[in-house]
Formats: structure tokens, sequence, C-alpha cells
């Protein structure tokens, strides 16, 4: 017949476009299926990781702002025997500046310097200086504090049962749950303390900041360097919402440090300002 050519002509060219889209369709299922998976393994693997310690490091650096890389880290020692050759340090110091160090690490800054209070020269107290402590056990806290916070002095004193409480101006006074549980040296013995976060510019250096970790105990001082090392992108944000200026000035976060059992169980921001007046 002359007409049977054209309809075998016509099978054979859809088979062949058919064929065609097949292919077609097989290698753009194969490219998504490729990129889907190369995205979840960025999502799920160490690339992931990476971008969330970077996000938290760019955190930390905003939060702190340690301009440059020299930080001195300054902690109190504390009087021990006579035989002792080394520095006697108390542990939730030594544990705050391990954390302090971990902190450090996140944003490069591997060899931080430690001194003693009173083994300041001039030229460290130009640098970033983060002060681990009370002013009761560390001098340098003691001359932070001086200088105003939000119009108030805030400073460490003792009651007459020669309890610390921490003042804030002439009508704020927080005092350490602490003082009223029942002594225990048992490691699972819960506790509660009373602590703050300060960050303000260097007085003698506007390029650099003074960063002080303490509380009215021990605890308190191992809580603040904790929350720090553990929770830094979200005191941030805290820090960012602040009406006053608190990230740009300088800023102060009170804190409630709970601890047990060789542990920070938990620790509550209590309220975040600028060091600055509102007016």
């Amino acid at each position: 017949s002359n007409h049977g050519p054209a309809p075998m002509k016509a099978l054979i060219d859809f088979w062949s476009s058919a064929n065609a889209f097949f292919w077609i369709g097989l290698g753009l299922s194969s490219l998504i299926s490729f990129v889907l998976g190369f995205i979840a393994n960025i999502v799920s693997g160490p690339h992931a990781r990476r971008y969330m310690n970077r996000m938290e490091g760019s955190a930390v650096r905003d939060l702190l702002r340690l301009n440059g890389a020299e930080v001195v880290v300054v902690v109190a020692h504390q009087r021990g025997p006579q035989s002792r050759r080394l520095p006697q340090i108390a542990l939730e110091d030594v544990l705050a500046t391990r954390n302090v160090f971990d902190v450090l690490s996140e944003i490069g800054i591997k060899h931080p310097k430690i001194k003693h209070p009173e083994k300041l020269d001039d030229s460290d107290k130009k640098k970033n200086i983060i002060s681990i402590g009370g002013s009761f056990s560390n001098s340098y806290t003691a001359e932070v504090l001086k200088a105003p916070i939000n119009g108030d002095v805030l400073e460490f004193s003792k009651t007459h049962a020669d309890q610390i409480e921490l003042r804030r101006g002439t009508t704020t006074v927080y005092r350490s749950p602490s003082y009223s549980e029942p002594l225990s040296d048992e490691a699972h013995t819960p506790s509660k303390d009373v602590a703050f976060i300060l960050r303000r510019p260097n007085p003698n250096n506007d390029k650099a900041s003074v960063l002080v970790l303490a509380g009215i105990r021990g605890v308190g001082t191992w809580g603040a360097s904790d929350y720090l090392r553990k929770n830094a992108k979200a005191l941030t944000d805290r820090v960012a919402r602040d009406q006053g200026g608190a990230m740009q000035h300088g800023f102060i976060a009170l804190l409630e440090v709970d601890y047990n059992d060789f542990d920070i169980v938990r620790t509550k921001v209590k309220d975040v300002a600028s060091i600055l007046d509102d007016a």
C-alpha cells in the first residue's frame, strides 16, 4: 500500500521520541537525586558542623568584642601551704578558666596569657582582659567595678554574718541562696548562686574590651563561664535586642546558677542591660 511506510515512520519517530524523553527524564531524576543528596550531606555532615561552628564563633566575636588577638586572663591565686611550689587556685576558678579557654579557641585565640591581678603591668591593662571571680578574691574585678553601670555602682560587700552579697546602687541587693543551704562536701548536693557577665570597653584602651565573669560564690563564677561557653549565640541575641545599645556600648547579664553532682545543671538569664544610662 502507498500508505504503509508513513505509519511505520510515525511509529518509529514516536518510539524514538519516547526513548529520548525516557533518558532525559532518567538523567534529570539522577541529577536531582544527586543534588538533594549533596545538600543532605552538607546539612547533616561535617560541613553543617563547621557552618554552625562558624556561626557560634561569629556570635562570640560580636558578643565579646575582643579586637585583635592579645588576651590576658586574670585569675586570683589563693594562699596555700608554704610547701607548695606553684600557685593555688580555687577549683571553681580552674573550671571557669578552662571554659574561657574553650570560648577563646572558638574564635581563634589559642594562647592567652594568665596573670595574677596584682601582677598586671600598664601594658597588660591596655589589652583585652577577661577577669575571673568577684572583687574579694580578684582585685582587678574590684577595679573594673568602680566604673558605674547604667548609672549605678555594682559592688560586692560583706554582711555582718560575713556573707558576701552583690549590690547594685543603693536599692538593689542580690543574695546567694547557697548561704541558706546546709553545709555539705558531697558532690550530689545541689546548690544555687547568683552571678553576672559584664563586658565594657577597656578604660585604658578603647579599642580593647574588659570581660568580667563573677559569682557571689565560686559556683556562680563557674556557672557564668559555663553559660558563656554553651550559650554564646543565645546571649548574643538577647544582648542585641536590648534597646539601650548593650551590644555596642557594653552589657551586663545577671544570671541564676544551679549546681549539682559536679556539674552546672541550669543557668538562667534574669536580666540583660546596657552599661550606659538609658537617658
